[in-house]
């Protein structure tokens, strides 16, 4: 729909493209993180592979957490 819409009134492939980039950006940095410390937990025992699954569960229950607000404002709105 994003992509019709900036289509429609003029916006350049290339600004499309680089604020989109942008806008996942967040996103990347955060699962990539996640990722890695589920790694390092596998790769670990004891202390520090419950550490690292403590981080990696935290950050995709708050990456999901984020996905859901606008959800939430909109029921909140009407």
């Amino acid at each position: 729909m994003l992509n019709y819409l900036a289509g429609l009134v003029g916006i350049s492939l290339r600004l499309l493209l680089l604020t989109t980039a942008i806008g996942a950006l967040p996103t990347l940095v955060a699962y990539a993180y996640a990722g890695a410390e589920l790694v390092i937990g596998l790769e670990q025992a004891g202390p520090a592979r419950a550490r690292a699954f403590w981080i990696a569960g935290g950050v995709t229950v708050l990456m999901i957490g984020v996905s859901l607000l606008p959800r939430a404002f909109r029921q909140i709105r009407d």
